[in-house]
C-alpha cells in the first residue's frame, strides 16, 4: 500500500511536470486552451487539479472541506469581484497616458513620486490591468521616480481591496493598512528619487 501510495504522487508530480513544460514551452508562440493564452493561469489551474486529485486519493475528508470552503468564498467574494472588474475596464479606458506622464515627468521630482503613489493606489489592484496603464504612462514620459511611486502604490485604495479589508476584518485595519501602505510607498519612492535622480 505505502509503494502505491508513493507511486501515486510521483505520477502526480510527472503530470504538473510535463504539463507545466508543455504549457510554458510554446510561451513564444501561443496556447489556445479554453482558459485563454497566459501560461501563468494554466499553471495554476494544473496545480489545482493535480492537488484536489492527492486530497481527493488520500485525504477525501479534506478536499470536500477545501470545496465547501473555496465555495464559500466564491459566493462572498463574486460580487466584489464582479464590479472590480467593470470599475478596472472603466478606469483603463479613462486614463490618459500622455495626460498623466506631463504631471510625472522628471523635472516633477518628489512631487511626482507623491502623485505616482496617489494615482498608483486608485489603479486596479490586478497587476494584468494596473502594469500595462503603468507601462503606457511611462513609455509616454514620465520619469523613473513617478513611474516607481505608481508601482509602489499600485492598488492601495482599489475598491476590491478596501471591501476585502472590510469583509474579512474592520474598518481599523482598512485605515491602518492604508495609511502604512501609503507612507511605505512614499518612502520608498523618494528613496528611489533619491538614489537615481
Amino acid at each position: 500500500m505505502m509503494w502505491a501510495n508513493m507511486l501515486i504522487r510521483i505520477l502526480l508530480v510527472l503530470v504538473f511536470l510535463i504539463g507545466s513544460y508543455m504549457l510554458i514551452g510554446p510561451i513564444k508562440g501561443s496556447v489556445p486552451l479554453i482558459f485563454g493564452k497566459n501560461p501563468t493561469i494554466h499553471i495554476l489551474i494544473l496545480s489545482s487539479i493535480c492537488i484536489y486529485i492527492y486530497l481527493g486519493i488520500f485525504k477525501p475528508e479534506i478536499m470536500r472541506k477545501s470545496v465547501r470552503d473555496s465555495m464559500i468564498t466564491i459566493k462572498r467574494l463574486g460580487i466584489f469581484i464582479l464590479s472590480a472588474l467593470f470599475i478596472a475596464g472603466a478606469v483603463k479606458t479613462l486614463i490618459q497616458g500622455e495626460t498623466l506622464a506631463g504631471y510625472l515627468g522628471k523635472e516633477t521630482g518628489l512631487i511626482g513620486v507623491f502623485l505616482g503613489v496617489v494615482i498608483g493606489a486608485i489603479l486596479p489592484a490586478c497587476p494584468f490591468v494596473s502594469y500595462p496603464i503603468i507601462s503606457g504612462i511611462y513609455l509616454a514620459g514620465a520619469g523613473f521616480p513617478g513611474i516607481m511611486g505608481m508601482l509602489f502604490g499600485a492598488g492601495l485604495v482599489f475598491p476590491c481591496y478596501l471591501s476585502c479589508d472590510i469583509m474579512f476584518f474592520n474598518y481599523r485595519i482598512l485605515i491602518k493598512r492604508v495609511t502604512l501602505s501609503f507612507l511605505a510607498a512614499i518612502i520608498s519612492g523618494s528613496i528611489v528619487f533619491l538614489l537615481f535622480s
